[in-house]
């Protein structure tokens, strides 16, 4: 027996003090009051007189003591939290590692997540006086080493599953326990007592969700949804797609027996917002939270797109398609007698396109520059090279995520001084293509090489480079899709909060910021230079699939959950002594 709130010494002392202090009110001698009678003959004559007592006359002051010091030793030993010892567990200092992947948050049939149940499973290890160091695959160590059942409680109940990491780097032997539903792989050391809380169960779920816009059709977006059912019988779902608390979408989706279905959607956005897929339907579920998948379209990209050029129909063909941008064609010499010259800030949610002219001084709103001739602030380093080729480019970078320019084909690239510029693309012999800054917080970038010449306007590659720098100009495209953990962000960002509004705590950790995000839904991260958008969805196909585990085979040890309910059965039998006490009392039956 064990003790989760109080130590035992503690226990064991409280119980002693309340039976010395039950045990002296018991026996105390009660001083009877004084009454005047007029003679003793008629008491002397009951006193003399011999009569049989019973066996329960003489004990029954023995039962009245004994249940007066029962009753608060139970309560004592409840405001202990008792719990069974767990069977097996070796004594001094033990090391117990929960598995909290995704798939932990998978219901088992008496109710409890596998997470849960581990939990339990732990807290039952943790007995006797030995320290005990308790650690999770996506936090570390989340508690002590301590002997402290409630302070391990306490830790445990603080985190959650999240993104699978690495099997903590501990020395295996004997001391150590790894708790497991088995559906993610680990490399476990030699030595670990592997115990799992797997049981099987059916799920289905959305297992990838995204967003993209569509810049060849005016003002679309095309949301792609993958659905899988991890299920030995087939299970028929409605899947709805919401934008802004919109309803957009919804149908009814046939699945198969572990079969995995893709839908494509193409849709308006309007002003934007959080875009949202959830399942409903088709049975029991053990997963809810891969039910529904999070998006985000960027409702603060540029409404405005000002060109400056002498004339190039493709780009001003492609900025048009648009229908929620405003393209504004101006020549060069408007732009040196225009707002450019005294340099006055633009009106708001613009982008300036530069087409094969630059001013003398960089403008302070963003700009997309093309192929734009020696300037003071960008200077030529070398001669232009020849018929290049797109070669590689920084998939990291929003910019150029997602542009296949294996087709481009560049008649010409000119070679500037990028010192101040980060390089995002590049061709076969080196020389950068695309370049960002963000000089002030303001996103700038430079194209090296002319759009009217080679394949370029009507390569499907264009389109999407064009869309990539104008979305990272608004900054509100999400970063990246994660799954629920512990996301970084920029170093530069202020306060992260949900996009429904409630803020999340974010906190610096050397030259980055952590928030740790578990719960589904889309988060924005505040910038000097504007908005950073993720979205955390929990479904994929490795953590979905609850069905299958390589730990199947191994025997469900999770305590039982009456193990941490004992306290409630010494207060019931408290109260119920009690309640026989005062009967028997009131009856004469006890003392």
């Amino acid at each position: 027996m064990t003790f989760g709130a109080l130590a035992g010494w503690v226990v064991a002392a409280l119980a002693a003090g309340v039976g010395a202090a039950v045990t002296a009110l018991f026996f105390m001698k009660v001083r009877h009051p004084r009454v005047l009678v007029p003679s003793l003959l008629l008491w002397r004559r009951v006193l003399d007189e011999d009569r049989q007592v019973s066996f329960w006359e003489r004990v029954r002051k023995a039962v009245s003591y004994a249940v007066a010091v029962l009753v608060p030793l139970l309560v004592v030993l409840a405001l202990g939290r008792p719990e069974r010892h767990a069977a097996g567990s070796a004594g001094g200092p033990l090391t117990v590692v929960l598995d909290s992947s995704l798939s932990m948050l998978a219901e088992r049939p008496d109710g409890r997540t596998r997470w849960a149940a581990a939990r339990d499973r732990a807290l039952s290890l943790a007995g006797g006086d030995a320290d005990v160091t308790v650690l999770t695959t996506a936090d570390g160590i989340v508690g002590g080493p301590t002997s402290d059942r409630e302070a391990l409680r306490v830790a445990l109940n603080g985190v959650g599953p999240a993104e699978a990491g690495p099997f903590p780097q501990i020395a295996g032997d004997a001391q150590t326990v790894f708790i497991t539903d088995g559906v993610t792989p680990y490399d476990v050391p030699a030595g670990v007592r592997v115990e799992s809380v797997f049981a099987t169960a059916a799920n289905a779920g959305i297992t990838a969700f995204d967003v993209r816009r569509d810049w060849r059709t005016e003002g679309r977006y095309e949301a792609y949804v993958e659905l899988a059912n991890f299920a030995a019988e087939p299970r028929q779902v409605t899947l709805a797609v919401d934008v802004a608390g919109s309803r957009i979408f919804e149908r009814q989706i046939a699945l198969n027996a572990d079969e995995v279905v893709r839908q494509s959607l193409p849709f308006e956005a309007g002003e934007g917002g959080v875009v949202r897929a959830a399942i409903a339907g088709g049975g029991h579920d053990a997963v809810p939270q891969d039910d529904e998948a999070f998006a985000w379209v960027a409702s603060a990209r540029p409404s405005v797109v000002t060109l400056v050029t002498r004339r190039n129909p493709p780009l001003e063909t492609l900025l048009s398609f648009d229908g929620t941008v405003t393209v504004e064609r101006i020549e060069p010499e408007q732009w040196r007698t225009g707002p450019g010259a005294q340099n006055l800030s633009p009106r708001s949610r613009s982008v300036v396109v530069f087409d094969r002219w630059a001013p003398e001084r960089p403008p302070s709103q963003p700009a997309l520059f093309i192929a734009p001739p020696a300037a003071p602030w960008l200077p030529l380093a070398g001669t232009p090279e020849r018929s290049a080729v797109w070669a590689r480019a920084d998939e990291s970078h929003a910019a150029v995520r997602g542009v296949d320019g294996r087709t481009l084909r560049f008649d010409e690239v000119h070679k500037y001084d990028l010192s101040s510029w980060t390089p995002l693309a590049f061709t076969s012999r080196g020389a950068p293509l695309v370049a960002v800054r963000e000089p002030g917080g303001v996103g700038q970038a430079l194209f090296a090489f002319d759009v009217t010449r080679g394949n370029i306007a009507n390569d499907p590659a264009f389109p999407v480079l064009v869309g990539g720098v104008l979305e990272w100009f608004a900054r509100t495209s999400p970063v990246r899709v994660e799954q629920p953990g512990t996301v970084r962000l920029p170093a530069d960002v202020t306060a992260v909060r949900r996009a429904q509004g409630g803020a999340m705590d974010a906190r610096r950790v050397g030259d980055v910021v952590v928030a740790d995000l578990r719960e589904p839904g889309v988060y924005l991260a505040e910038r000097p230079s504007g908005q950073l958008a993720i979205a955390i969805n929990a479904g994929s196909r490795a953590s979905s699939n609850v069905r299958h585990s390589s730990r199947a085979d191994a025997a469900s040890t999770a305590a039982p959950p009456a193990s941490a309910g004992l306290w409630i059965w010494l207060v019931a039998a408290a109260l119920m002594l009690v309640a026989i006490e005062w009967y028997t009392w009131q009856r004469r039956v006890t003392v």
